[in-house]
């Protein structure tokens, strides 16, 4: 950095070492939720034989069913009602999806393990560690919808399956980035020129350093 003289002082231009830090996490708050609702999967036992993964590039064969996508689609956020009063800030909605794909012998069977496979992923509405989570904590759970489709799978389309296609939107809250502070309040510089403009007349001048706390 360096000194800029204003007259009579010359304040050193600098970054006060008690300047707001922002929070940053090693990933995303929505990114850490969508792994953790992954983790809570894995422990339920209706899932321990699925296969898993998060990124929709995966490639997925015969030999991964059962297998079970957990995916972030979308964040949204909606502007404060006073954008230009204090630091940025949005009210954040997540959109995930979810797909469980299974091998169907049996339509019918399928059917219901499938509903089985929903039953259990909306477990996670009742997981009172992903409201009060030290990361993040997700507000509530605003809408969902599902969908049974039925195909093939396979580089012959040899193997008949049954897929879950769920999604539904988590609420985060207002997320807020604080705004940078440039210029700490450190001293204040007062002149007297009392009466006014008097020739011959000292201009009287007191400097207040402000305490930082």
């Amino acid at each position: 950095m360096t000194d800029t003289t204003f007259s009579p002082f010359a304040p050193t231009i600098h970054l006060h070492p008690k300047l707001p830090q922002i929070a940053v996490t090693s990933l995303s708050l929505p990114i850490l939720a969508r792994d953790a609702i992954v983790t809570r999967l894995k422990a339920m036992p209706f899932f321990a034989p699925f296969t898993f993964t998060t990124h929709r590039m995966h490639q997925i064969m015969p030999a991964s069913l059962p297998f079970c996508g957990v995916y972030f689609i979308q964040e949204i956020g909606s502007p404060s009602p006073e954008p230009q009063t204090g630091p940025t800030e949005f009210r954040t909605t997540v959109r995930y999806g979810l797909s469980a794909i299974i091998e169907n012998n049996d339509g019918a069977a399928a059917e219901y393990t499938l509903d089985r496979a929903y039953q259990n992923i909306v477990n996670i509405y009742a997981d009172s560690t992903l409201r009060n989570n030290q990361l993040f904590k997700i507000m509530s759970f605003n809408s969902q919808s599902r969908q049974h489709i039925f195909g093939n799978l396979g580089q012959n389309n040899e193997t008949p399956i049954a897929e879950l296609r769920f999604e539904f939107v988590a609420d985060f809250g207002w997320l807020n980035y604080p705004m940078p502070v440039i210029d700490v309040l450190e001293t204040i510089h007062v002149t007297t020129d009392y009466p006014y403009n008097s020739p011959g007349t000292p201009d009287i001048i007191s400097q207040y350093d402000i305490p930082q706390e």
